[in-house]
């Protein structure tokens, strides 16, 4: 992607905020450092940039996702989610204003300084475990966890962001709406979504608990636990394989402390009474870093 898309924008007032600087790119969109017209604060506004090679049903369909990651998370109020000031429209240009976050995101974070503590691993996975919680038990599956969407205050404070593909849990069910499984469709970053998310199933929470636990590794290794660019054309029994994968070799490479941490895909999403939506998310991983935590003593 060319680093001049959006530069055209600096300078110019949108959604009351006065665009000052390009922060950078995520898929069609650029997000800006801005000054608040009405305060004295800075702010991150996210504005929807059309590509040349888009038809007009694609721009419809980034459109209708860029709307509906304003709207999902303007609903949700919880100190782990990234709050929405305002959203709307500029000259044709969806945009979303959004507190702007110093620390940038948690992928940023372990480029800068390696794979992290797991004293530090929990204390973000905790957070964004809790935020989960919350936007399940308010019906919404974010369906795209990973570090690149948890954003950091320099504080130790994290932030979920980018609810830009979520589902919605039917009242009637236990499984949030499923689109039709096309290609088109089937939305999210390969090395994360879980196997059921990849095939087009029904989802539920526990979709966004193995996008946790990857998270978690990603953590803990400095990469995700498989490369996964064929993800969606691989059958159920080799993306299965695919995740049995140690940190051992991994620590040791990085010369930090070794700790297996063992990793297995979420179980078939198939109603299951020993895990429904009211089960905490949080539980999987913290039992995860449990193990990981007694392996450490040894």
């Amino acid at each position: 992607m060319s680093t001049t898309r959006g530069q055209h924008l600096i300078g110019q007032e949108i959604g009351l905020c006065i665009l000052e600087q390009l922060l950078g790119y995520g898929g069609s969109s650029a997000v800006f450092l801005a000054q608040s017209s009405l305060n004295d604060e800075k702010v991150a506004v996210k504005v929807f940039l059309h590509r040349s090679s888009m038809d007009k049903q694609m721009q419809k369909n980034f459109y209708d996702r860029f709307l509906r990651e304003a709207e999902a998370a303007s609903e949700l109020d919880h100190p782990n989610i990234l709050s929405i000031y305002s959203y709307g429209e500029h000259n044709g240009l969806p945009y979303i204003v959004m507190p702007y976050m110093p620390g940038g995101t948690l992928s940023e974070y372990v480029a800068r300084h390696g794979p992290l503590s797991l004293k530090e691993a929990q204390l973000y996975i905790e957070q964004i475990a809790s935020a989960l919680d919350y936007a399940h038990e308010n019906g919404c599956v974010h369906c795209d966890v990973k570090p690149a969407n948890i954003l950091l205050d320099g504080w130790g404070h994290a932030l979920l962001s980018d609810f830009g593909i979520v589902r919605l849990i039917q009242p009637d069910t236990t499984s949030a709406e499923q689109p039709m499984k096309s290609p088109e469709i089937l939305m999210g970053t390969p090395d994360y979504i879980s196997p059921e998310q990849a095939l087009g199933e029904p989802l539920d929470g526990r979709s966004d608990v193995y996008s946790l636990a990857v998270t978690l590794f990603f953590l803990l290794a400095g990469s995700p636990p498989f490369k996964a660019e064929s993800l969606l054309i691989l059958p159920r029994r080799s993306i299965m394989l695919l995740a049995k994968r140690s940190l051992k070799g991994l620590r040791n490479a990085t010369k930090r402390p070794v700790s297996l941490v063992p990793l297995s895909p979420m179980e078939s999403l198939t109603p299951n009474p020993m895990f429904t939506q009211k089960v905490k998310l949080k539980v999987g991983p913290l039992i995860i870093l449990a193990e990981a935590n007694q392996l450490y003593q040894h």
